[in-house]
C-alpha cells in the first residue's frame, strides 16, 4: 500500500491500515501477530529500542515533520499512534 502525501488525510477505513504498515516498515512484523488498538508496543515481538526509532521516523515521515518527546513518550500502544496522527491531521473520524 503507497501512503497517503504529507498533506492528505486518511479516511477511517484505512486508519488500521496506515497504522499498520508504520509498525510494519519498523520491524518484521510476524504474520501470526494480531494487532488491535489495545496493544502495548512492548508487547510486539521485535519491537526493540532500535524499532522504536524507525517507528518514530516512519511517523515523521509521514507527517513531515519532527514529534516533541512529550508525543515520542505517549507512543504506547497501536491506539496511542492511531491517536496522534488524528491530533497532527492525518486522520478524520472516529474508528
Amino acid at each position: 500500500m503507497e501512503r497517503e502525501s504529507a498533506d492528505s488525510t486518511a479516511t477511517v477505513s484505512e486508519v488500521e491500515s496506515l497504522v499498520y504498515e508504520l509498525i510494519g516498515n519498523s520491524i518484521a512484523l510476524d504474520s501470526g501477530f494480531a494487532l488491535s488498538e489495545d496493544v502495548q508496543l512492548q508487547d510486539i515481538p521485535n519491537m526493540d529500542s532500535l524499532a522504536q526509532v524507525r517507528l518514530v521516523m516512519e511517523i515523521e515521515k509521514l507527517i513531515g515533520g519532527r514529534l516533541s518527546m512529550d508525543e515520542v513518550m505517549a507512543l504506547e500502544s497501536v491506539g496511542s499512534i492511531r491517536g496522534l496522527l488524528r491530533a497532527r491531521g492525518k486522520l478524520r473520524g472516529e474508528p
